[in-house]
Parts: C-alpha cells; structure tokens; sequence
C-alpha cells in the first residue's frame, strides 16, 4: 500500500516545508491535482508548479489532470517532472492513444472515474493502464465527504483489472481519514490519495487494514461455484433477468458454499442457529438473457464471532463476462432471535 499526499490541502505559501513534512512521514507519493476552472469549478497550478515541486521533492509525483483538454498537456507535465499522469474518462473520446502518449513519454498512465462513472467505461481500456483513480467525491474542492459507494467500485475495478490479466493497483482519492481507509484497502486500493493532515493517519490504519486483509488470505476461505439456468419466468417481455433473481441467484450460491464447507441450512437449525441478511448489496453490471447458462463464485468470510460475509460473482458461461458482483452479510442468532457466538467449528471452516 502507498500513501500519497494531496497538497491541494496544503498551505502553498510554504509548500516546500509541507512536501518535507509529508516525506518524513513517510509518504510514498506526492499526488499534484491540476484543474483549469472548466471540467471542474476550481482553478489549481499547471506545469511551471510542478516542475517547482520536482526541485524539492524527494518522492515520484502523481500528477492528475482533472482538465478538459489533457492531450494538449501532458508532455509539458512529463517534462515537468511527473512520474505518474492520471487523465479523465469523461472527456477523451480517444482513451486508448492518450493512455499511450502517456506512457511513450516515460510516464506511468492512470485513468480516472468520476463517482458517477461506470466501471465498464474502462473495459476496452482495462488491459493497457498502470493504474486506476477511483474518485470517492466530487472533484475540484477538498475536505469532501466520502461516497459510501466508492467502496464497491473499487471492489469492481480490481475485479476487472484482474480478469484482463493486469495486476496495476486501484487508487482511491477523496474524503479518505482513518474511519474509512481500513474498508477501501480491503476492497483492494493500494494507492491512498489523503490530504496532508490526514496523510499520517491514513498510513497507520492503511498499514493496518493491510494486514489484517493479508492474514485473512493467508488462511484457505471457502468458496464454491454453481451453475444456474436462466428461465423465462424470470425475465421481462424483452427476456432479460429481473434485477431480483440475482438475490435469488447469491442465495444458491451461499447454500451451495455452507454445503460445501460442511454447514448446512437444515444443521444450522438442528443446532439451533440462524444467519440471517443484514446487508445485501448487488453492482448490477450486464444483463442476463433468457436460456444463460451462469457461474455464481461464491465466497465466505467471518469478520466477526457472530458475523459472516458472503461475496458473489455472476459471471455468464459463454463468453466469461461478469453480469454482476455483489456482498451479503449474515448475523448469527439463536431460536429466540437474540445475537449469538457461531459454533467453534464453523468459525474455523471461514477464517
């Protein structure tokens, strides 16, 4: 995991004490917000600042351009002294050459989604980048609040990046503080974009979060794959899937995986237990036709005594595209309905 400070939050009458600051604290990067007043509503520093900040800095610098017209600009950032240059989806109508112009001049390429943004905008594009910049607020002002839904996109995103076959890292950039970074590193960003006040906190539970999300993946968690038909009674007239079946759908998948790791739902009442759903959530991505045949990857996790996770991945046969990802969390209660401890030898089947 690598810290990356964000001066924008920083005092630029004494920007070479703060850079300093930062890198004693161990600062990996120095993230460089450029804006131009027109794709965002603020107006920042351009490449003669920059090429400042190389003279001082003892760290790469992360240069994002949030401007609307990037391909005019980035040879004057490289040669400015940028390490990493990371451009918007939302105005290149040409991705794919300025992700390469990019890397043509020495630099690594990132490519940056809005929160609104769908991660499938990066698809066609996924396999070539050396990053990705998930936004986590609005750009153009610091001191945001964070978007609760970043978390899942940044599952999304390196979910993606994976099945391309590319292990580049997924940034996350935006009202991140030591409340928030232990969840998005373990959805799997790498690269933490914080302002310098927070920069230090944001390393300490960063670094953390690491590795609890590392000694979780040492320790073998179950997971089980089952394969479902689409019928027509659950499509619409135009024979696409209701947006319901795939609950319906994780929740095969979960009595397949309980099955396999040795619990099933009618031990489970034997004994006296119950799981049920306390959050649900599904990233609808693709749509399913009538007569698919599926794949949902099913996982499981405990993440606490009395508490089990359950993450999802329906993926269509025929060609291995992901229609839709999605979590559920389970309480443990007893016959009375009261929170309860799961039984010694469940909790060893999902650590």
């Amino acid at each position: 995991m690598r810290i990356a400070p964000s001066i924008l939050s920083a005092d630029f009458a004494a920007l070479g004490a703060a850079i300093a600051a930062v890198e004693r604290g161990g600062a990996d990067l120095i993230h460089v917000d450029v804006m131009d007043g027109h794709f965002v509503p603020n107006i920042t520093i351009g490449p003669p600042v920059v090429r400042s900040i190389k003279r001082v800095a003892r760290v790469p610098l992360d240069v994002h351009l949030m401007i609307s017209d990037p391909d005019r600009y980035i040879e004057a950032f490289a040669q400015a002294g940028a390490a990493m240059m990371s451009v918007h989806v939302e105005v290149l109508p040409h991705l794919h050459r300025t992700v390469h112009a990019v890397q043509s001049l020495g630099v690594k390429a990132g490519v940056v989604l809005n929160p609104a943004t769908p991660v499938a905008t990066l698809e066609d594009i996924a396999a070539d980048v050396d990053y990705v910049l998930i936004m986590s607020v609005n750009p153009g002002f610091g001191g945001q609040t964070f978007i609760p839904r970043s978390e899942s996109k940044v599952r999304e995103v390196r979910a993606l990046l994976d099945r391309v076959g590319n292990s580049a890292p997924v940034a996350i950039d935006g009202g991140i503080g030591a409340g928030n970074v232990a969840r998005v590193v373990a959805a799997g960003a790498r690269i933490i974009v914080a302002g310098v006040a927070r920069a230090r906190h944001a390393r300490i539970e960063g670094r953390r979060a690491r590795r609890r999300h590392l000694a979780r993946r040492t320790v073998s968690a179950p997971r089980s794959t089952s394969r479902v038909r689409v019928r027509y009674a659950e499509t619409d007239k135009m024979g696409v899937v209701y947006y319901a079946n795939y609950f319906v759908w994780f929740e095969v998948g979960r009595t397949d995986l309980l099955r396999a790791a040795g619990w099933s739902y009618r031990e489970m009442e034997t004994d006296g237990y119950a799981l049920p759903v306390i959050e649900a959530h599904c990233e609808y991505q693709r749509s399913a036709q009538y007569d698919d045949e599926l794949d949902v990857r099913t996982g499981g996790a405990l993440i606490s005594p009395v508490r089990l996770e359950f993450t999802y991945e329906v993926v269509r046969r025929g060609d291995g595209t992901t229609l839709a990802t999605g979590r559920t969390v389970h309480a443990s209660v007893d016959r009375a309905g009261r929170p309860c401890r799961l039984p010694p030898r469940v909790r060893s089947l999902f650590t």
